[in-house]
């Protein structure tokens, strides 16, 4: 499967600040032309298009939008293009309508304890750990709900998975009557509110501690001598430019050979996915390490081929998955390909391939081990899923 770090697709009621005005940039015709294409070729290309949607209910959101596009701008036309993906309800089938939008320049996580702010631009730091109240008077349940057309939902993590993005994103967020305007918004905090202009500023990270300040890169090791681990952060499923995954995993082999290892920690909280074929070099490396456990840690980003990782970690090298349950249905639609519309330029994804992992047509995999994801350790910097493989809890699968 390849990545789906893009966010799905489809069309709402749109507010009348968006109907007032047409699209600059293409102009209404154009994006029929774009539209038509999409109808046409999507049910052809697509392995199962209408596996749980009907082709006339499809058909007449298409219909629809195509009477709308006179009166709506550049940005309503793109939520709306999102929307129409989003309702085939396959977190693989999506459009890349929102690169390139306004977003304001804050990022979300969804908590056990709220919706909270876990990045900011220079400017609006102080926002970082503040619960979300409301975006322009809607309260964050509402905001929430309505944002939920805009992202197919495979199971209940997908809220977890898409809304945040959407939550700061200007276009849909008035698309979906949420704000007023396309380009401003004001969000309310417990004990603050930020009136905001969308703009896209570098975003200052912040989170826990440790090996999750690593993130960015693709793949990494550590050799923990206290517990007799081996930590692997693997967060890409392709190959780095500097160091392919099959180096990576014979310079981890030999580098650890002559250390006393128990346990073989892989962390794939936050690998969307990309190559499936990728992790083979380690699969095959972790099947041959005998007498160790093998812990797989999981979460809402987990996805797609890192999805299919995870399941064959489990599988192969007797793998106890521990985290969050993650983002994606284990029998579902995936291996996407392009298609890209002649006059936007935007590129839609449909699936190729049926994917079946599970013998029950269940909706989520739930960890062996499961830990939720709390506001209260991230903002500390506290790692309670790594804490427990590292400690070498149980379950434990000896060789």
């Amino acid at each position: 499967m390849r990545p789906t770090r893009m966010l799905p697709i489809v069309l709402l009621a749109l507010s009348a600040a968006l109907n007032a005005q047409t699209s600059a940039e293409l102009g209404a015709e154009k994006w029929r032309q774009d539209l038509a294409v999409l109808a046409d070729q999507l049910p052809k290309l697509h392995k199962n298009l209408f596996f749980q949607q009907p082709k006339a209910e499809f058909d007449r959101q298409v219909h629809e939008l195509d009477a709308k596009l006179p009166n709506l701008n550049e940005g309503a036309t793109r939520a709306a293009l999102v929307r129409l993906l989003a309702s085939v309800g396959n977190e693989h089938t999506t459009i890349d309508a929102l690169r390139g939008t306004s977003v304001f320049p804050l990022q979300f996580a969804i908590f056990p304890e709220g919706t909270y702010v876990t990045a900011a631009g220079p400017d609006h730091q102080d926002a970082i750990g503040r619960r979300l109240v409301s975006i322009d008077g809607v309260p964050v349940a509402h905001v929430r709900a309505r944002l939920a057309p805009y992202y197919a939902k495979e199971n209940a993590v997908a809220e977890l998975l898409f809304v945040p993005g959407l939550m700061r994103n200007a276009v849909v967020l008035n698309a979906a009557g949420i704000t007023a305007s396309p380009a401003n918004a004001t969000f309310q905090f417990e004990d603050a509110a930020l009136a905001l202009d969308a703009t896209k500023p570098p975003v200052a990270t912040k989170g826990p501690a440790g090996v999750l300040a690593r993130k960015t890169a693709d793949y990494w090791y550590e050799y923990k001598p206290e517990s007799k681990a081996v930590y692997i952060q693997y967060n890409a499923c392709r190959n780095s430019k500097d160091r392919s995954f099959l180096d990576f995993t014979n310079d981890l082999v030999r580098a650890v050979a002559s250390k006393p290892v128990s346990t073989y920690i892989v962390d794939l909280r936050f690998n969307g996915g990309g190559d499936s074929k990728i992790v083979q070099p380690l699969v095959k490396a972790l099947k041959a390490a005998h007498r160790t456990r093998v812990f797989v840690l999981v979460g809402r980003e987990t996805f797609s081929s890192a999805f299919l990782a995870a399941m064959e970690l489990r599988r192969e090298c007797r793998g106890t998955l521990v985290g969050e349950a993650m983002g994606q249905r284990p029998n579902s639609y995936g291996d996407i390909r392009p298609l890209k519309l002649p006059n936007s330029g935007l590129t839609a994804y449909y699936c190729t391939k049926y994917f079946k992992l599970s013998p029950k047509d269940v909706p989520q995999v739930e960890p062996d081990v499961p830990i939720p994801l709390t506001a209260a350790d991230y903002f500390a910097g506290k790692d309670p899923v790594l804490a427990y493989a590292l400690s070498a809890g149980s379950p434990t699968f000896l060789r």
